[in-house]
C-alpha cells in the first residue's frame, strides 16, 4: 500500500500532527525491527548520563525542528527551495566529525559527497530549466488565446 501524503494532508489538516503521528508511527517500526536484530536488552538501557540526553535532543531538535522548518518553508516557497538545501546535512555531520570526534576526512568521502551533492543540484537544476520552460508555454499559449479572444470580439 502506497500512502498519498498530499491526500491526507487535504483529509486531515494539521500537517504537523500528522507528521508527528507519522515520525511516531516509523519509530514503533524501527523499534519492532531494532529488537529484532538486536537480543541484548542492556545496547537498549538509558542509563548512561549522555544517551537519554542525546536521545531526547535528537528527537526533538533535530528531527521536530527540521521537519516544522521543512514544512514552512515549502508553504512558503515551495519544494524546490527546500530540496535545494537536502545535501547540507551531509557537509556539516563531515565537517563536525571532524572538529569534534577528531574523525580523518578521507579523500573518496569529500569525492562521493560532491558526487552526491553535484548530482542532486544537476537534477534540480534540470527540474527548474523544465518548470520554467512549462510556464513559459503556458503564458505564450495564453496570450495567443488572449490575442484570438480580442481579434474575435473586434470582427
Amino acid at each position: 500500500m502506497v500512502h498519498n501524503p498530499s491526500k491526507s494532508n487535504q483529509e486531515y489538516a494539521a500537517t504537523y500532527s500528522s507528521t508527528a503521528l507519522m515520525c511516531f508511527m516509523a519509530s514503533c517500526i524501527c523499534l519492532v525491527f531494532g529488537f529484532c536484530f538486536d537480543h541484548d536488552l542492556s545496547d537498549w538501557s538509558l542509563s548512561s548520563g549522555v544517551r537519554p540526553i542525546s536521545t531526547i535532543y535528537s528527537g526533538v531538535f533535530c528531527s521536530a525542528l527540521s521537519y516544522f522548518v521543512m514544512s514552512w518553508c515549502i508553504q512558503r516557497e515551495g519544494p524546490f527551495f527546500v530540496s535545494i538545501f537536502n545535501p547540507l546535512p551531509i557537509i556539516v555531520v563531515a565537517i563536525l566529525n571532524w572538529l569534534l570526534l577528531g574523525e580523518e576526512i578521507f579523500t573518496g568521502t569529500i569525492v562521493g559527497s560532491m558526487l552526491i551533492v553535484l548530482g542532486l543540484f544537476m537534477v534540480l537544476w534540470g527540474n527548474w530549466v523544465e518548470s520554467k520552460r512549462a510556464r513559459a508555454i503556458i503564458n505564450s499559449e495564453q496570450d495567443m488565446a488572449a490575442e484570438d479572444l480580442e481579434s474575435q470580439q473586434e470582427k
